[in-house]
């Protein structure tokens, strides 16, 4: 690029067209990376003077894996475009961000409330470099809560709530209930809730099958009684 920009300025033989069908992650990254580099030539002319650059939630609108790449590009580019250091300091809701940075490097800012409203609040964290970015949303900095959406949380319990009350709701709703479990991707908590709607199916059984013993012994009883004329009229 740098050859390119040298020998065509005289005559642009080249034709560049950035009217393309892109995505907002490619754009972004497109447009983050050439402003960098359309101050390059101003920046290697400061001198001395030391370089700060801020970059305000530059992850905006890329997908996770750029996200993961996003601060190594970053630092790589920079050393191929400014002959001299730079400094650079970011804002991120990312943990991706986060993984490739040590906790030294990093000022966590938290809500903390008072009387009158919300107040911001430096937050302690445990290290953060090479991370497993799961181990990093499990932390209530990034996520309040479980790793999963609202809407199947709220599915989760109700299948809780109805495997916990009344067999005859279970049966009635059992081809609801079991569509509902075969959704669930996570092992654990779908193999717990088969387990509960198999165990109440199973209890439920015993009772019929002791109900019919029950009715099968009143019925040799009754049968014993009419036989010996013992029955009321």
């Amino acid at each position: 690029m740098k050859d390119y920009i040298i020998s065509s300025r005289t005559y642009p033989y080249i034709t560049l067209n950035w009217n393309l069908q892109l995505s907002s992650g490619q754009k972004a990254m497109l447009d983050m990376f050439s402003r960098f580099y359309s101050i390059a030539t101003k920046i290697n002319n400061l001198g001395d003077k030391n370089i700060l650059i801020l970059i305000d939630e530059g992850e905006l609108y890329l997908h996770p894996q750029w996200q993961k790449s996003l601060l190594k590009d970053l630092l790589d580019f920079f050393k191929m475009i400014y002959d001299k250091d730079i400094q650079v300091i970011l804002t991120s809701n990312s943990p991706f961000i986060v993984s490739d940075l040590p906790k030294h490097n990093i000022v966590f800012i938290g809500k903390k409330a008072r009387e009158n409203g919300m107040i911001d609040a430096l937050v302690n964290k445990k290290q953060t470099f090479a991370a497993n970015i799961h181990t990093l949303l499990s932390d209530s900095f990034f996520i309040d809560g479980e790793l999963i959406g609202d809407f199947a949380k709220e599915k989760i319990n109700w299948l809780i709530n109805i495997l916990s009350g009344d067999i005859d709701n279970i049966r009635k709703n059992e081809k609801k209930i079991r569509k509902l479990i075969n959704l669930i991707g996570e092992p654990i908590i779908k193999n717990k809730l088969m387990s509960m709607l198999e165990d109440q199916l199973k209890t439920n059984l015993i009772r019929v099958d002791e109900e019919i013993e029950n009715l099968k012994k009143r019925i040799m009883e009754l049968e014993y009684r009419l036989l010996i004329g013992d029955l009321d009229d």
